[in-house]
């Protein structure tokens, strides 16, 4: 009976196949955790965004201030696009710096006038809703039981959007998504080797991804020595749509 080329052509690709050594294993697994941080990074900045845009659209439904609302989704455009509109920034410093200052304003404006000017009244409205006669009814939907739940709201904004403005503009993504490489010099330590080559990629999920200071990134983009100038013109130099810095 004739041999079955086949086999033997598959028998010899088997004998003939090499496999990725150690070093090899880890040098690829580097590669799959940089990319894996990178899209976690991507998809982190776009959930805080989503959260923030749903902040604002809970607070617009308590207060039915349209103006507040064009303010507050100017606020978050402006992070995550901050150089559209705007002129020539020396310094990225200086750029963090505006931008929080613009945070911070119109935020304790906001504040203010929730304080003083407080909730919708009963008698302000014709049944008790506030946008049901408008567009739609939604579930729920009802005026703020005080003030101070839109004190909390607006807190709490103030906060997410102080989270986002660090995580976009405070964050270096080559320090985040930097790998160190692994020391091969390790005179037989196989416990070691096998655990670089098992866990190495990150899909065990034992992976630190970035760790965000609020309070210390504050007094960093406000360190008189770390920020430049912006420059007075105002439409000089306008930066390319929908560039960042990250």
């Amino acid at each position: 009976m004739a041999p079955d080329p086949n086999l033997e052509g598959q028998l010899r690709d088997f004998d003939d196949q090499r496999y990725p050594t150690v070093e090899q294993t880890i040098v690829n697994n580097a590669s799959v955790l940089y990319k894996r941080k990178k899209y976690f990074l991507q998809d982190l900045r776009q959930s805080v965004n989503g959260i923030l845009y749903i902040f604002n659209g809970l607070i617009f439904l308590k207060d039915m201030s349209v103006l507040c609302l064009a303010c507050r989704c100017f606020i978050q455009h402006t992070i995550h696009h901050p150089s559209v509109g705007w002129s020539i920034i020396e310094n990225k410093k200086s750029l963090m710096c505006f931008t929080i200052l613009r945070i911070i304003f119109l935020n304790l404006v906001f504040l203010v006038v929730h304080v003083i000017s407080g909730v919708y009244q009963k008698e302000h409205l014709l049944d008790n809703y506030l946008h049901g006669w408008i567009t739609i009814q939604f579930i729920g939907e009802g005026p703020p039981s005080s003030r101070y739940s839109l004190v909390i709201l607006d807190l709490c904004t103030f906060f997410l959007q102080l989270a986002y403005h660090s995580l976009v503009l405070c964050t270096d993504d080559s320090e985040v998504l930097q790998t160190r490489r692994p020391d091969m010099n390790l005179d037989g330590d196989d416990y070691y080797l096998n655990r670089l080559e098992s866990e190495g990629d990150g899909y065990t999920g034992n992976v630190s991804l970035i760790k965000l200071d609020l309070v210390k990134n504050f007094m960093e983009v406000f360190d008189s020595e770390n920020y430049g100038k912006i420059d007075p013109g105002p439409f000089v130099g306008r930066g390319p749509a929908g560039s960042s810095f990250v």
